[in-house]
């Protein structure tokens, strides 16, 4: 792979990660509504 790609893929996974990290804390910032991921329902 080129540099370039490693590097797009790093940006890819932290980006994914955020973006993951954000929707955790609407979550507990909306008291468990439906649009949070179920294994945040779970807990």
């Amino acid at each position: 792979m080129k540099k370039g790609n490693i590097l797009l893929n790093v940006l890819a996974v932290v980006a994914a990660q955020s973006a993951n990290l954000g929707a955790e804390i609407n979550c507990v910032g909306f008291l468990y509504q439906p649009k949070c991921p179920n294994r945040l329902r779970k807990n």
